[in-house]
């Protein structure tokens, strides 16, 4: 009985380590990315090589909402509106998290979007984007989209398969090639976005949202 007690221990002592370790790491991501002379290119590597990588194998659910990497469940929705809202957004991550994916894209980008409706056009036009982060609607799924060095990635916690939270290869998503519409919004390059953030502006749904 005393190893099970010893056991329980260790995982809960890790647990609360990796919980400090997420909480200082945003603390610290926000901080640098307020402080940058790029803001909008410290968001973009501070959200994919810092922040991302702690919710990578937090399982996908319908109805997730966890504030926490790896401990519980997110839906598609909550994983982006609650990464966003660590690093220093002035949002409302339930109600963020609750919109429509079209409407998710156009409050978090300030109207600054594109629509495409084939998948390969998608894949093309992403190559004659700037690198950044971008966001995705789909016909009901939502996600990042990585524009780097020629490359083009989809993360986002993703409800086919068991992998949940994770980073793809956009060519390669089955949740993306599945989409019928792509609502593409401008992120890190937004120039919008960036004062909002550097203001801490609220970040709330749009008047010319129903």
């Amino acid at each position: 009985m005393k190893f099970l007690y010893l056991y329980v221990f260790l995982v809960c002592s890790l647990q609360s380590y990796s919980q400090l370790d997420y909480s200082h790491q945003c603390l610290t991501s926000e901080s640098l990315i307020r402080n940058s002379d790029s803001c909008e290119v410290t968001l973009h590597e501070e959200l994919v090589n810092s922040i991302f990588p702690f919710w990578y194998g937090t399982p996908w659910d319908f109805n997730g909402y966890t504030d926490v990497p790896n401990e519980g469940v997110v839906a598609c929705g909550y994983f982006v509106s609650t990464t966003l809202k660590h690093v220093g957004f002035n949002l409302n991550r339930y109600d963020i998290a609750k919109m429509y994916s079209s409407d998710i894209v156009k409050t978090l980008c300030f109207n600054d979007y594109w629509v495409e409706e084939d998948f390969e056009k998608f894949l093309f036009r992403m190559q004659t984007m700037d690198d950044g982060l971008y966001i995705v609607g789909l016909s009901s799924h939502v996600g990042f989209i990585e524009q780097v060095r020629g490359r083009t990635y989809f993360i986002h916690a993703n409800y086919i398969g068991t992998n949940g939270v994770e980073k793809e290869l956009a060519s390669s998503s089955d949740a993306l090639s599945g989409s019928a519409t792509f609502w593409l919004g401008n992120f890190t390059n937004n120039a919008e976005l960036i004062d909002a953030f550097k203001e801490k502006r609220v970040i709330k749904k749009l008047d010319n949202i129903e």
